[in-house]
């Protein structure tokens, strides 16, 4: 009888473990990675370029990696690059969720895609070219093939790693 709940009580607390995830623990994909630890993350965000392919054409964000940022409107948010195309002048295609403030999503997008010497606006997430007070970055081709993701008016991004 004694054993039997030993044994029990264990595997209680093995499922109780597995069920509850502590809320301060670091997330593990980019479906877990929340607003709050994004914020967490402001202090190490820049507004220097982030390199994504280099000089002899190496992709240095491949697909799955991901970037978090605050936009030039204070939101915080994600990016997890889904593609960088090459033969269509580099187009970037990313999946995105903005935040607002109270943590709620404030914008979630898939498949977003962003052509060679684009911009973004990521609060809304939408490629942009006319808005200068809204773009949060220029998907800029320094020429073939260097390309960066350069942050504009005031937004800042830093690569995420788990």
């Amino acid at each position: 009888m004694k054993k039997t709940l030993i044994i029990l009580f264990s595997v209680f607390l093995v499922t109780l473990s597995a069920c509850k995830k502590d809320s301060n623990s670091k997330p593990g994909n980019y479906d877990e990675i929340k607003n709050e630890h994004i914020a967490a993350l402001e202090s190490s965000m820049a507004s220097q370029a982030i390199a994504a392919v280099n000089a002899s054409g190496t992709l240095l964000l491949k697909p799955g990696d991901i970037i978090v940022f605050k936009t030039n409107m204070g939101r915080f948010g994600k990016m997890q690059i889904v593609s960088i195309d090459k033969p269509d002048n580099y187009k970037l295609t990313f999946n995105a969720a903005c935040y607002k403030s109270d943590g709620s999503t404030h914008k979630n997008k898939s498949n977003v895609a962003i052509r060679g010497t684009w911009s973004a606006d990521l609060d809304e997430i939408v490629e942009e070219n006319t808005l200068p007070g809204t773009i949060d970055f220029f998907w800029n081709r320094v020429n073939d093939p260097i390309t960066n993701l350069a942050p504009m008016v005031g937004a800042k991004f830093v690569k995420y790693s788990f």
